[in-house]
């Protein structure tokens, strides 16, 4: 019998915690994956474990590339470490990881929010004032009445839309006031 961990690596010595029993003709053990592929468990308890395709992480777009040939793992624009798609990710080479850019995440969502005030006003406040705006042109009392009624309600919902769906804070006005 052999110990191995999750990362299919076998104890050598030191602390036995994380590690399972395996027989010795245990696959993973007794050969590598076939190229371009990784050895993975379904059920690390009960030792199912399948060979999979591996993948890189192209560093810049998040891209993922199906590995094919072992030159490809220590290509400079690639990683083997999985991103988490999060707003504002970018690849560190100081850290050799995934960090979230704050002022990257903050740009997203201000677009986020510029996106849905657009929307919402094109949908409920330019009909409003576009009526509004129809209705002066006619030039009769009633019209006018109605206009400015369909201009306070514009104006009613464009700033019930700025209260629903503030700016985000400054990731730098957030690091000053801490």
């Amino acid at each position: 019998m052999k110990l191995i961990n999750q990362s299919f690596n076998e104890w050598v010595i030191g602390d036995k915690t994380g590690y399972f029993a395996v027989p010795d003709d245990f696959a993973p053990l007794l050969r590598k994956p076939s190229q371009g592929y990784q050895w993975l468990w379904i059920d690390f308890e009960a030792l199912q474990y399948i060979e999979a395709p591996k993948y890189l992480y192209n560093k810049k777009t998040k891209e993922r590339i199906r590995v094919f040939a072992p030159e490809q793992i220590s290509h400079p624009d690639v990683t083997e470490e999985e991103p988490t798609f999060e707003p504002g990710e970018v690849w560190s080479e100081i850290e050799r990881a995934w960090m979230i850019n704050k002022q990257a995440q903050f740009e997203w969502e201000v677009s986020q929010i510029n996106e849905t005030r657009r929307q919402l006003y094109a949908k409920v406040v330019d009909p409003l004032m576009n009526e509004a705006r129809m209705l002066r042109l006619n030039n009769d009392a009633d019209g006018i009445a109605q206009a400015e009624k369909n201009e306070l309600q514009a104006q009613e919902w464009y700033k019930q839309i700025k209260i629903d769906h503030p700016w985000p804070e400054h990731p730098q006005l957030e690091t000053q006031t801490t």
